[in-house]
């Protein structure tokens, strides 16, 4: 086919930039539901009504519809599946130009549905959101100053970042796939508890002022003499005694052992990062993912449940004076979250 290089056949797949302007004022919901799209969410004084801009060609077409105050947009439908598949997948020319950006006014006020798979999300300055769910497998997210009452962001198979915004409660779920390293590609200084010994260094020659390297002779061994030997070295052999043979010693045939396979260690490097989020109520279930980074209120203003208790830099706390709840939930990883 080509060597996977789509300008060699015979169709045309170069995507075309095309904009939508909603048709309704009153729209208070967006659904999303894309695949290998990223997708770019903004707010702007300059639109008066939501304003889409996407990419498509004719094997890789978008729907979008409205109902009843709802817009939705998809391009998850049968359309010639196995063109599309490699237009997708293989059309290197085209993956840059293959954005979905969604542009709502200023004072938009409602709930946002977002589903993508093999595709980045970013969110930025979008306010007044009442909902936020959002659902993506394997890609990317960012928030950025965003204001919303309840969000729900599940991403697998990628990193999340939450700067600055302000969410009364903020439910996240972020999972990425185990990673095992051989243990000799591990730095010790980054895992003290795995006991690493750091390999030995080989001292190296350093020359004299004069350009000369000195190396000390090893002394020679004197062996000793067995005075029963004769001149020549040789034991001496008594006339009436015949020496008798030695005995062959018969090998013995073992198995050549197999290698073996370093050992390998869990290790876990993706992290979510949270860096001046204000929120009230914040639940986060980490799987193989660190936790890091910054929340805009007190310790003294949360009651925290965690289960990570040997690496974590917060603890279950018994607040009852709290306005706020933290509750965590962690495999493997690690948790270093500072409070304003």
């Amino acid at each position: 086919m080509g060597g996977t290089d789509l300008g060699r056949l015979d169709f045309e797949t170069s995507y075309e930039e095309k904009e939508y302007v909603a048709l309704s004022s009153s729209i208070s919901n967006i659904v999303i539901d894309v695949d290998r799209h990223d997708v770019v969410f903004t707010e702007s004084p300059t639109v008066s009504e939501i304003t889409v801009g996407y990419y498509e060609n004719q094997y890789d077409i978008f729907s979008i519809t409205e109902d009843e105050g709802t817009i939705t947009i998809t391009n998850k439908f049968i359309q010639n599946a196995f063109i599309r598949f490699f237009c997708l997948l293989f059309d290197g020319d085209n993956t840059d130009n293959r954005v979905l950006s969604i542009v709502v006014p200023t004072g938009f006020y409602g709930k946002m549905d977002v589903a993508c798979s093999k595709a980045d999300v970013s969110f930025d300055g979008v306010h007044n959101l009442d909902e936020l769910k959002l659902n993506v497998s394997d890609g990317d997210v960012a928030l950025n100053t965003v204001t919303c009452k309840t969000a729900a962001l599940n991403v697998a198979a990628g990193e999340l970042s939450v700067t600055g915004g302000v969410y009364e409660t903020l439910d996240i779920v972020n999972s990425n796939p185990a990673e095992y390293l051989p243990i000799d590609e591990i730095d010790p200084e980054l895992y003290p508890m795995l006991g690493i010994t750091p390999p030995p260094v080989t001292p190296q020659l350093t020359p004299t002022p004069g350009g000369l390297v000195v190396v000390t002779p090893t002394p020679e061994v004197t062996p000793s003499v067995d005075p029963s030997a004769t001149p020549d070295g040789s034991p001496s052999v008594s006339p009436d005694v015949t020496p008798s043979a030695t005995p062959e010693v018969t090998p013995e045939i073992t198995a050549t052992p197999r290698p073996t396979k370093a050992p390998t260690y869990l290790v876990v490097s993706v992290a979510m990062v949270l860096e001046g989020v204000d929120v009230k109520d914040l639940k986060i279930n980490a799987i193989y993912t660190n936790i890091e980074g910054t929340l805009a209120r007190g310790e003294s203003y949360y009651k925290i449940t965690t289960d990570n208790v040997t690496n974590s830099n917060i603890e279950t706390n018994n607040n009852k004076t709290a306005v706020g709840t933290i509750t965590i939930t962690q495999k493997d990883g690690s948790t270093e979250l500072d409070f304003k």
